[in-house]
């Protein structure tokens, strides 16, 4: 499919449009995905409890807010890291990550692609439900946030969880890992690969399931635009869904 060599900047700049033509493979990829879901949140915990005494601690406590801060946090570091790695490879982030302004209707086409992803994770979890337990299928997330606090709190829950997290998410299982792994199993096998590590890192099997599915979804709406814009609303309309029915109507609001 490529006709020059991907170590070249000047072909970096000419294929960056194209989905999956980028200067990393899968195993860089799993190396991010390791790094931002696994040693970042660490050095956070421990810069944020050596700035703030007992802030793990806190996170139990009064996990509104100290986990908006970790979070917060969190995305500043993994944006930074993730700005670092790209530039290295001599590219532009908006132009890598097809982060440029998107047409409305790339932005419309989200909407249908969750009604998709919804009847289809209905389905899913309709037929698994023939094979395992109840409860299995019935667990609840744990979002490290409870459903209590003022309009404050919830207002940074909400810039946690619908903000933060869809651009965080998308950055790394679609822009970076999706991408690296097209490279070599082409677009199928990438979005199979990067959906089910998606699902893993949320360790829950019915969230992992549900996961895999909006994985698929993103990974379909990222090829189909060209611009992750459209793939971050997709997941900011998931999660702000959950938001409203966990936080407003489920905290009599």
């Amino acid at each position: 499919m490529l006709t020059e060599s991907l170590d070249s900047p000047r072909t970096h700049s000419k294929q960056v449009n194209e989905v999956g033509v980028v200067p990393w493979g899968g195993f860089a990829s799993l190396g991010l995905g390791f790094v931002t879901f696994v040693i970042i949140p660490i050095i956070a915990a421990l810069l944020l409890d050596s700035l703030y005494p007992n802030f793990v601690q806190k996170l139990d406590s009064e996990p509104n807010l100290t986990n908006a801060v970790f979070f917060i946090t969190l995305f500043a570091m993994e944006m930074s890291l993730i700005y670092f790695l790209v530039k290295n490879q001599k590219v532009r982030f908006v132009d890598v990550f097809k982060l440029k302004a998107p047409k409305v209707k790339s932005l419309l086409l989200s909407i249908p692609v969750f009604v998709a992803y919804s009847i289809a994770i209905v389905g899913l979890l309709g037929l698994v439900a023939q094979f395992v337990p109840p409860e299995v299928l019935e667990q609840e997330q744990d979002i490290s946030f409870i459903k209590s606090g003022s309009q404050m709190e919830l207002f940074l829950v909400f810039i946690s969880l619908v903000i933060i997290t869809p651009i965080i998410e998308e950055l790394i299982f679609r822009g970076y890992i999706f991408q690296g792994f097209t490279r070599r199993f082409g677009y199928v096998g990438a979005a199979v690969i990067s959906s089910g590590l998606f699902g893993l890192a949320h360790l829950q099997v019915n969230i992992a399931l549900d996961t895999f599915v909006l994985g698929l979804a993103a990974c379909w709406l990222y090829v189909k635009t060209k611009n992750l814009w459209p793939v971050i609303v997709l997941h900011a309309i998931k999660n702000g869904i959950a938001f409203v029915f966990l936080f407003v109507l489920g905290n009599g609001g």
